[in-house]
């Protein structure tokens, strides 16, 4: 069964153009992205949320990380915590999609 969310009136930022939009999520897939105010999707969703004034950006990383090297790399090496983080996203990348 298809769970489809309606994100409406938000401020999409997305290839490099920011536009109020709305935006159909079935299951776990962008389905419909449309622009303007207060319109509708194709067909209707299961859960409606009201976006106004928030902004609905694609995936984001924050690149704001302390990796130990140079420096305590008996803690963790580039490699060591490039790969945790890496695991990290892959395991809970389903919580923000």
């Amino acid at each position: 069964m298809h769970r489809r969310t309606f994100i409406k009136n938000a401020i999409i930022v997305n290839e490099g153009r920011t536009f109020v939009g709305s935006l159909v999520i079935d299951d776990d897939r962008i389905e419909e992205i449309i622009e303007g105010k207060d319109v509708q999707p194709q067909l209707p969703p299961d859960s409606v949320i009201d976006a106004e004034g928030c902004y609905l950006l694609p995936g984001v990383i924050d690149e704001h990380v302390h990796f130990r090297d140079p420096g305590l790399t008996a803690k963790g090496t580039f490699y060591t915590e490039s790969r945790a983080c890496c695991r990290w996203w892959c395991h809970h990348s389903h919580r923000y999609a």
